[in-house]
């Protein structure tokens, strides 16, 4: 079983995170967001991926290279014209060729145990494809999925807010065999000028029982604002803490991180905070609902409060960074936010 993931697009609604910045590498609880598609696949049986990229493409080449740090053989290709997901999921053609796949939305976010039980949910019933779903109040924002007895019956792509009836929203991680493409051949360019996946899977829809829906346990995001990000960060650190995989470091909140090689003195580190590779935390800083990034620096006695501090970004000695849960603080490089 292979995996694709679509990695291509500019995450234009991060703000100046993703102006210099790739948003698959952003972190989240310090791995990649593109790194936890990657483990999920990793832990559903898969050994090849292939990336589709696109925005600041260099960056994830050699960010992830050839996938060895993920248990992984991966390679690349670069979608052409960006116009929608289903020209980036027509990029896996060759590389899936006949074989049963996994796609992944490489903006997801959400704990491995997922891709793991939508993938066992394909193999009980062995449809055509099988999606993700989570609940939302109205999927406005997403894809409208209408869902009978565990099979998707409707696909509405951006439905008008308030004009849908299911909770369900398309969570971005399927499993398809080949015919899918067929059915990406006859979708045609939507309202919006793209090409979108959820036309074929509406196309699938309609045959009836082709088309499996599975309600993801938990959380789920696909991180479209810095916001969103803190949040992200908070739930995998808690599913981190859950399953063992965050260390306990002296001087650390339960629920942060900091890697091996980053340098934390004597300082305070509250909830929610992850430092990442590199960076050093100086004596008497005090930080709480922050992503440290790696090769940043905290001052000594800097107070740090929902703030996302970019690679390499520097926040000086006793200086105030403080946003909020609503308005969270960007530092770039050489500036104190």
């Amino acid at each position: 079983m292979k995996g694709v993931v679509l990695a291509a697009g500019k995450g234009v609604r991060m703000r100046e995170l993703t102006a210099r910045f790739a948003k698959p590498l952003l972190p989240v609880a310090n791995v990649p967001i593109v790194g936890w598609a990657l483990g999920a696949l990793r832990d559903a049986g898969v050994h090849d991926v292939l990336l589709v990229v696109g925005h600041l493409q260099a960056q994830v080449r050699q960010a992830i290279g050839d996938g060895a740090a993920f248990g992984l053989h991966v390679e690349y290709i670069e979608q052409p014209k960006m116009q929608g997901t289903g020209e980036a999921a027509m990029c896996g053609r060759a590389f899936t060729g006949s074989e049963l796949f996994v796609l992944v939305f490489g903006d997801v976010v959400t704990p491995p145990v997922n891709v793991r039980a939508l993938v066992a949910e394909f193999r009980r019933h062995l449809p055509d494809a099988a999606m993700a779903t989570h609940r939302v109040e109205d999927p406005h924002a997403g894809a409208a999925v209408y869902v009978e007895d565990g099979v998707v019956t409707r696909i509405v792509e951006k439905p008008p807010k308030g004009t849908s009836t299911t909770p369900f929203d398309n969570a971005g991680i399927f499993v398809f065999t080949p015919v899918v493409y067929d059915l990406l051949d006859r979708v045609e360019r939507s309202p919006r000028g793209e090409y979108e996946l959820t036309d074929a899977l509406h196309m699938l829809a309609r045959k009836g029982t082709t088309l499996r829906a599975f309600e993801l346990d938990g959380f789920w995001s696909n991180v479209t604002s810095p916001e969103e990000l803190l949040r992200a960060n908070r739930h995998m650190l808690v599913h981190l803490r859950a399953t063992n995989g965050c260390p306990d470091r002296v001087g650390l909140h339960p629920f942060s991180i900091a890697a091996d090689t980053a340098h934390v003195g004597d300082c305070v580190i509250g909830e929610n905070v992850s430092i990442g590779p590199g960076s050093t935390v100086g004596d008497a800083a005090a930080l709480t609902w922050s992503v440290v990034c790696e090769g940043a620096t905290i001052g000594k006695g800097a107070t740090v409060e929902y703030a996302f501090v970019l690679p390499g970004a520097s926040v000086p000695d006793r200086a105030t960074v403080i946003g909020s849960p609503d308005q969270v603080k960007i530092v770039g490089p050489l500036e104190a936010g």
